[in-house]
């Protein structure tokens, strides 16, 4: 291919722009295989030339160049991305606990910023970086609860390590956006009584959820654990 000689090109090349530039030019890069066209918010006509670099290296599978850009550039508001991308390289690279590292602290900095984390949630979707995705979705899950197949996986997720509490938030998020009816009530009394969690407004739930359908198999055992939680 030629990609080796494109690389000694830029590699040779002084600044930023004339790297890209030879990339451009080279039409030996693959666009499709860059990590832009994954970001939903991002293409290469709003993103800085270092984005766009990086973007390129990506597509080259050129992880140490790469991994030297990312090291040595601030992305400002995307910077979250710039750390995801570093541990795209470490976990390519055989370095697990280098990418957990970086992964973490990309997490860290988006916070519960919802531009900054769909991005995040975004480029693990499209590494099929399950546990990674889920993380990320876990975060805006709170200000996005409205996808049924997220909070299943959530909770599945959740459940897997035994963090009750967790479904408890998670299901509280969800139940926010839809109404008192919605069959996750019962559940989210369940857990709710588990973990010792409003423990109060879970009687009230499973009670509210029994009535609703009497006849479901799941909210009367949620009801009949309600009932027996306060001795009655």
């Amino acid at each position: 291919t030629q990609t080796p000689t494109l690389l000694a090109h830029y590699e040779r090349a002084p600044g930023r722009d004339s790297q890209l530039y030879a990339f451009q030019e080279s039409g030996a890069v693959d666009r499709a295989q860059g990590w832009l066209r994954a970001v939903s918010t991002l293409s290469r006509d709003n993103v800085s030339k270092d984005m766009q670099l990086a973007d390129s290296l990506f597509a080259a599978r050129d992880n140490k160049g790469l991994a030297e850009l990312l090291n040595t550039t601030d992305w400002g508001p995307n910077d979250a991305v710039r750390l995801a991308l570093l541990a795209y390289v470490a976990r390519a690279n055989g370095d697990e606990n280098g990418a957990r590292t970086e992964w973490r602290r990309a997490l860290t900095l988006a916070g519960r910023d919802v531009g900054r984390l769909r991005p995040l949630a975004e480029l693990a979707s499209d590494w099929k970086w399950r546990a990674e995705r889920l993380e990320a979705w876990d975060r805006l899950f709170d200000r996005m609860p409205n996808d049924p197949a997220i909070l299943n996986e959530l909770m599945a997720y959740h459940r897997a390590a035994g963090r009750t509490g967790d479904m408890v938030r998670v299901l509280d998020s969800y139940l926010s956006a839809h109404p008192a009816g919605a069959p996750q009530v019962a559940e989210f009394a369940y857990y709710s009584m588990l973990s010792g969690i409003n423990v109060s407004r879970a009687y009230v739930n499973a009670r509210q959820a029994y009535e609703s359908a009497p006849a479901d198999v799941n909210r009367r055992l949620v009801y009949a654990f309600a009932l027996w939680q306060q001795k009655r």
